[in-house]
C-alpha cells in the first residue's frame, strides 16, 4: 500500500479546514468605504426592507474617514435590494439603494455625509442602474438630502419653543417643506425619464417602476402620474403585469373605489394567526359591530394604540370585535404579533399589503381605524392615534346611534 508523506497528510488537513472557510467567505457580502472630510462618529448602516420596517443587517462606525461592513445576507432571491444609510444622531432621510448578492465586495467613495452623493463600485449591473438613475437626478437628489437634514434638526426645537421663537421656527419650517416637496417632484420626474430611456427591463427597472406607482398611489396629485400608467401599459410584458409585483402596481395605479362611512363594508378573505382563513363578515355575529386597526410593525403610533385597544376591546366584549388587519409580509406580521402580544386577540393579514383590503378602505396612512355597524354599514372612520382615542370614538358612534 502506498505511504502517505506528512507533508502531503498536514496539506490534505489544511484543506479540509479552509474549505468551509472559503465557502463561508463567498457567502459574506463586504462593503467597505472611504469618506473624505467626513468627521469619524457617524454611523454607517445597512439596511433591508421588510415591508414598513427595516431589518439591520451590518453596521459600523466611521473613523478615520473609512469603514468596512460585513455579514451574510437572508436567503432569497438574488440579487437583493437593501439601502445605506450615514447617521449621525439626526435621521436625514438620506440613503442610497445598494444592490447585493453573496459574495460581492463593494467599494464607496464620497466627500460627504449623503450617502446620495456617493460613488459605489459594483459590479452588478442592477447597482449601475441605480448610477444611472442618480447620474440623471443631478444637484436635486443631494439638494433634498441636505433639505430633509435640515427639517431633521429643526423638529427636535420646534416641540418645546413657544411666543415668538415658535413663529419663526413654524415659517422656516414650512419654507423647508415646500422646498423638499418641489425637490420630490423634480426627482420622481428624473427616475420616470430615466425609466423611459432605459430599454431593457429589469430587476432594478421593476423596482424603480414599482416605487413610481406606489408614490401615485399617495400623492394623488404627483406630476409623474400619466407617464407612470404609460410605462406600465407599454413596457411591461403580460407576464411581469401578472406578477405579484405588477399586481401590486396595477393596484397602485389603479386602485378601487374606496369604501367610506356610510357604505356597505368591504369584505374579503385574510389569513388568521392559526393559519386559517376567514372572511372579515364572518365577525360580524350575535349584533356586534367591528372596529378595524390597519397597521404596521414600523408604525410607531400603531404600536403605541395595542395596549389601550386591547383593553378597549375586552371592557366592551358584549359590544364589539376589534380586528387587527396587517399591512405588512406574512413573516413581519407573525413576529411583530407575537411581540406585542396580539396571539390572544384578531390579528389577520389578507398578504395583499396596502393594495388590498386596506386599498378598499382608502387606508392612505396608519394607523387606521373603521368602525362598521352590525349590520354591515361603515359608521365612522379616523386615521392616527392619541391616548383615549376609543372612548371617544366609541361615543361619536353611540351618539350618532341615537
Amino acid at each position: 500500500m502506498r505511504q502517505t508523506s506528512l507533508s502531503t497528510r498536514f496539506s490534505i488537513l489544511l484543506l479540509l479546514f479552509l474549505f468551509p472557510l472559503a465557502l463561508s467567505a463567498g457567502d459574506t457580502c463586504r462593503i467597505r468605504g472611504h469618506l473624505a472630510g467626513v468627521a469619524d462618529g457617524y454611523a454607517i448602516t445597512v439596511y433591508r426592507s421588510a415591508g414598513r420596517t427595516l431589518d439591520e443587517l451590518g453596521t459600523d462606525t466611521l473613523r478615520s474617514g473609512r469603514f468596512s461592513i460585513s455579514f451574510r445576507l437572508p436567503e432569497e432571491e438574488m440579487p437583493v435590494q437593501c439601502q445605506l444609510f450615514c447617521d449621525s444622531g439626526h435621521f436625514s432621510g438620506s440613503f442610497a439603494n445598494l444592490w447585493l448578492a453573496p459574495g460581492v465586495d463593494i467599494e464607496v467613495e464620497g466627500d460627504s455625509p449623503h450617502p446620495c452623493s456617493w460613488l459605489i463600485g459594483s459590479p452588478l449591473a442592477e447597482q449601475r442602474f441605480e448610477q444611472r438613475l442618480l447620474d440623471d437626478e443631478g444637484a436635486t437628489g443631494l439638494d433634498f438630502s441636505c433639505v430633509c437634514a435640515q427639517l431633521s434638526r429643526l423638529y427636535p426645537r420646534l416641540w418645546p419653543a413657544q411666543g415668538e421663537e415658535r413663529r419663526r421656527l413654524e415659517a422656516e419650517r414650512a419654507a423647508l417643506e415646500a422646498r423638499r416637496d418641489s425637490l420630490v417632484d423634480r426627482k420622481l420626474l428624473a427616475n420616470v425619464g430615466t425609466l423611459e430611456r432605459t430599454a431593457r427591463v429589469d430587476t432594478a427597472w421593476m423596482k424603480m417602476m414599482y416605487d413610481l406607482a406606489r408614490n401615485c398611489f399617495f400623492d394623488k396629485d404627483t406630476p409623474t402620474r400619466d407617464r407612470v400608467c404609460a410605462l406600465f401599459r407599454t413596457r411591461l410584458s403580460p407576464a411581469r403585469q401578472a406578477s405579484p409585483m405588477g399586481r401590486e402596481m396595477a393596484a397602485f395605479l389603479f386602485p378601487p373605489v374606496a369604501a367610506g362611512e356610510g357604505d356597505a363594508m368591504a369584505d374579503g378573505e385574510l389569513l388568521a394567526m392559526d393559519g386559517t382563513r376567514r372572511r372579515l363578515s364572518g365577525y360580524l355575529s350575535g349584533g356586534k359591530y367591528l372596529l378595524l386597526d390597519f397597521w404596521s410593525a414600523g408604525c410607531g403610533p400603531c404600536v403605541m394604540a395595542f395596549p389601550e385597544l386591547k383593553e378597549f376591546a375586552a371592557a366592551h366584549a358584549e359590544e364589539l370585535v376589534a380586528v387587527s388587519i396587517s399591512i405588512d409580509p406574512e413573516e413581519t406580521w407573525r413576529k411583530a404579533s407575537q411581540t406585542y402580544n396580539l396571539t390572544d386577540s384578531v390579528s389577520l393579514n389578507d398578504l395583499k399589503g396596502e393594495t388590498g383590503l386596506a386599498a378598499r378602505y382608502g387606508v392612505n396612512g396608519i394607523p387606521h381605524y373603521v368602525v362598521i355597524s352590525p349590520a354591515g354599514q361603515i359608521v365612522k372612520v379616523q386615521t392616527g392615534y392619541g391616548k383615549g382615542l376609543f372612548p371617544r370614538l366609541w361615543d361619536e358612534v353611540k351618539r350618532e346611534e341615537k
